[in-house]
């Protein structure tokens, strides 16, 4: 079994300094894109969704950052076409939204 690149990115970043659109810290980031990326079904994309904790509508909160640099990692890896329309729409929510 082979790391994805993405979640070697997010072992980068300190979660614990970094807001989220939740109200919480960025510390669940990691497993949820994780979750991204593991979807199959329609409620596991609805349940990894990143709305609601990178961003909010169109209002970008600090994990953003990192996690688009985490989407354009794991564009680059193996996944299935239905992860990576919704990482294509993740990532053109962060690339679209403005700073909260």
């Amino acid at each position: 079994m082979s790391i994805s690149p993405a979640l070697i990115q997010a072992e980068r970043v300190d979660w614990s300094s970094l807001r989220c659109g939740c109200g919480q810290m960025g510390t669940h980031i990691p497993e949820k894109f994780a979750a991204l990326l593991a979807a199959t079904s329609s409620r596991d994309f609805v349940e990894a969704s990143l709305e609601g904790h990178v961003y909010v509508q169109s209002l970008l909160f600090e994990v953003a950052v990192p996690v688009t640099a985490m989407i354009v990692a794991a564009l680059h890896g193996p996944t299935s076409d239905e992860v990576r329309l919704r990482l294509l729409d993740e990532l053109g929510a962060c690339v679209g939204g403005e700073s909260h």
